[in-house]
């Protein structure tokens, strides 16, 4: 007994110490900024405005579908002239329902009684066709949105009233319908051929002192801090944020030197060495500069794989370069 007390107490100390080394970092949110997402595939520099043609038997869902859709960066008519044309064709709603029954046996002083409880399942589709075509009807684009659900509505011990629920859930989606459908065809149009304006976080690391001081990496946060006010008022602003942020990312990598990632009893460990490559891959991202934000962030995920959100800002940085480049 004496004995497992003592390994107890040994490895509490053990324990303790390498907390005391360990550096914690503190995740700091500085700034929400606004940027342009580029096409993927933009459109001809001459293609300004465009007719947007609706489909629909219910004149109400075509003006639902005409006041929702919207090619940002670009001018929509109704008629008159224009470089491309967008044809939106409403199909059908259409849903089917299927009746459940369940028995509940309840048992009490030797009597039985069964209750009788009724649900409809039921199974929802709708979707909207639509193609972009030049002035001579050649196709550029054509794509469906399509809308499907399935559920239970809550049950009843009346037939006809769980039935009535289950057409209250149904007419719910089909008065939703069209905004649903537009939305999902503005999102996938304005990815390829829109400027959608977005926003973005800008996050940095901290390192809270415990063994070692961090004097340089506070004063790299408040460099930071102020960099990032410069792209919050002005997102065109890239060179003069990047001018702004040089003495930061100096910092860092100036602290990168000292980087041993197979010690933890040192001041810029793994997971400090991690987060100055996350700081400058944001500063980068932030500032436009692509390549250099997907080099910082391979180095993070050279060292750990499994570090904050780099993976999400890594597909997020090939993502806008894969855009930028495509619009030159």
């Amino acid at each position: 007994m004496k004995l497992q007390k003592l390994f107890i107490l040994i490895f509490a100390v053990l324990f303790t110490g390498n907390q005391n080394f360990a550096q914690k970092l503190k995740k700091e949110r500085l700034v929400v900024y606004k940027y342009i997402q580029l096409p993927t595939d933009p459109l001809p520099e001459n293609y300004k405005s465009y007719i947007l043609s609706i489909t629909s038997e219910d004149p109400y869902i075509a003006d639902e579908i005409y006041s929702h859709f919207n090619l940002v960066g670009f001018n929509k008519k109704k008629s008159g002239t224009s470089e491309f044309v967008i044809e939106v064709t409403d199909y059908p709603f259409q849903y089917t329902t299927k009746k459940n029954i369940r028995d509940k046996k309840v048992t009490k002083d030797g009597k039985t009684t069964v209750t009788r409880y009724y649900s409809y399942s039921y199974n929802i589709k709708y979707k909207l066709s639509s193609r972009m075509t030049n002035l001579d009807g050649e196709e550029i684009f054509s794509t469906v949105a399509d809308i499907s659900k399935t559920g239970r509505a809550s049950e009843s011990t009346s037939s006809s009233q769980a039935y009535k629920n289950c057409i209250g859930y149904i007419k719910q989606y089909k008065d939703k319908r069209a905004v649903t459908a537009t939305s999902k065809l503005n999102k996938t149009y304005n990815n390829k051929f829109g400027y959608p304006e977005k926003t973005n976080s800008l996050v940095i690391f901290k390192v809270k002192p415990k063994k070692f001081e961090y004097d340089d990496f506070e004063e790299a946060y408040n460099i930071a801090v102020e960099a990032a006010k410069i792209i919050k008022n002005d997102m065109d602003a890239t060179g003069k944020c990047m001018e702004a942020y040089v003495p930061a990312i100096q910092i860092w990598e100036k602290a990168l030197e000292e980087s041993d990632i197979t010690k933890k009893k040192t001041r810029v460990n793994k997971n400090v060495t991690c987060a100055c490559y996350y700081n400058m891959g944001n500063a980068y991202l932030l500032c436009k500069n692509y390549d250099k934000a997907i080099e910082n962030f391979n180095k993070v995920l050279d060292i750990d794989k499994k570090f904050s959100n780099t993976d999400v800002l890594l597909r997020f940085a090939k993502d806008m370069k894969r855009r930028t480049e495509a619009n030159i």
